[in-house]
């Protein structure tokens, strides 16, 4: 970590020296915002893949759970297409943003479609 922020950490009592930031904060934050687009690119899958530590779990859910909710409640194409670049086989999410679309033409539809082909078949 030191490394990380150019050795600006202090001791005694152990700080850090400069701003630092924190993707889940930052995805957080869109979301609060109603910037589903700058959720879905901040959400990168699961927070600390492979942790069991509880406080962890639960954030990493929560986080999970806020994203998806989110996409379904307002199934912007684009922000769906971002988010399933992390999760590639959410078929709930997907279906919503092409049913979404309506019969109006849309550029991202056949991205959806195919990402919708692919989770259906793995």
């Amino acid at each position: 970590m030191r490394a990380m922020v150019g050795g600006a950490i202090g001791s005694r009592p152990y700080r850090l020296g400069v701003p630092v930031s924190c993707d889940a904060a930052e995805l957080l934050e869109a979301l609060r915002a109603g910037r589903l687009l700058d959720a879905a690119a901040a959400y990168r899958g699961e927070l600390l893949a492979g942790t069991e530590a509880p406080g962890l779990t639960g954030y990493r859910d929560y986080l999970a759970v806020a994203v998806r909710e989110a996409l379904l409640a307002r199934p912007d194409p684009q922000a769906v297409l971002r988010y399933a670049e992390a999760v590639p086989h959410d078929v709930d999410v997907l279906e919503r943003a092409l049913r979404a679309l309506g019969s109006a033409p849309h550029a991202a539809r056949p991205l959806l479609r195919a990402r919708l082909r692919t989770a259906y078949e793995h």
